[in-house]
């Protein structure tokens, strides 16, 4: 079966749009812990216009980039680019979600995007591409490509991403056999594309009747809104209320679930995700270097909170994607 037309989503929101700012006020937990959390989360560090030319160079078969905002979007950007798609949150998020500043519930309710393609990449806005790549880096035959391995989720802190990560597992053990996906799908978990460190992984971890946890790449992801459809169906009670929540929450769950989930149907082609591409921060003095990198298709520039080498990034940006792209006002 011939790949279908692919759509990227990719989520974003101005940190310090005073109307934004107002909103998200007025919802504000009083917990210093989740305030500074989410305060991260919310900075523009200007490396956007990056990744909109890091697209347009590397993968031309790209259908539409869907741009999801509260409502703002930054001022050099093309509103007349025909691929272009620009999304407001109210126009896809049920009423009783909005306004939301937890990006969870704006991430589960992506399938709801009126438009959008069944085969959709998800991007969160410090997700790039490096070099070339195809439709089959992503999809092949209907079905996302995944790596499928086996990990054991331990919690290191007392931080709100631990919770959800264990949330996300739970909602895989309640609705699947783990002994049953594995035999059914054995191929898909032993594979030779994984390397030998993975296999050991997986073949150690199948003793056990439930699955702990799963190693995750910090990547853009293929997803199928099919896939939000059904486990939306199946699991109604927990993603509502992780949508419910204004602000990421300990009970909450992640887009992750919606790769889980098609882990252990077995609905994945096998692939490599290490292989594929390279996750860094702002505080590491070789991310400059990683932008110029020839191995790696994808890479993902993390704002930890820590020293930012942001100045040297944003010139290496500039001298490997220098000409502006159709996203872009001229």
């Amino acid at each position: 079966m011939e790949n279908k037309k692919i759509d990227i989503v990719i989520t974003w929101v101005d940190g310090s749009d005073p109307v934004w700012l107002r909103e998200k006020a007025k919802y504000s937990p009083d917990s210093k812990q989740v305030g500074s959390f989410e305060d991260k989360r919310f900075k523009d560090n200007s490396l956007l216009k990056y990744l909109f030319r890091s697209i347009e160079e590397n993968a031309p078969w790209v259908n539409n980039i869907y741009f999801v905002t509260f409502g703002h979007y930054p001022e050099w950007l093309n509103l007349d680019c025909p691929k272009l798609k620009l999304v407001k949150h109210a126009d896809f998020i049920p009423k009783e979600y909005l306004p939301t500043f937890n990006s969870n519930s704006i991430i589960l309710n992506l399938h709801r995007i009126p438009g959008l393609e069944d085969q959709f990449i998800y991007f969160n806005d410090d997700f790039f591409m490096l070099n070339k790549t195809d439709s089959k880096t992503f999809f092949k035959n209907g079905k996302p490509c995944y790596m499928a391995v086996e990990d054991i989720t331990i919690a290191p802190s007392d931080d709100v991403f631990w919770y959800m990560m264990l949330n996300n597992i739970r909602v895989i053990n309640k609705n699947f056999d783990k002994k049953a996906c594995k035999k059914h799908n054995h191929c898909k978990w032993i594979n030779l594309k994984y390397g030998l460190r993975n296999n050991i992984k997986n073949i150690s971890l199948s003793k056990f009747n439930k699955f702990a946890g799963f190693y995750d790449s910090h990547l853009p992801s293929p997803y199928l809104k099919s896939t939000f459809e059904e486990v939306w169906n199946k699991n109604f009670d927990v993603l509502n209320n992780t949508c419910l929540n204004k602000f990421r929450s300990n009970n909450d769950i992640t887009e992750w679930t919606m790769k889980y989930w098609c882990y252990a149907q077995g609905n994945f082609n096998p692939i490599n995700t290490d292989k594929l591409g390279v996750y860094t921060s702002e505080s590491s003095k070789n991310a400059a270097k990683l932008i110029s990198n020839k191995k790696y298709k994808l890479l993902c520039i993390n704002d930890d909170g820590g020293n930012s080498y942001i100045d040297e990034i944003i010139n290496a940006f500039e001298k490997r994607y220098p000409k502006k792209s159709a996203y872009e006002k001229k």
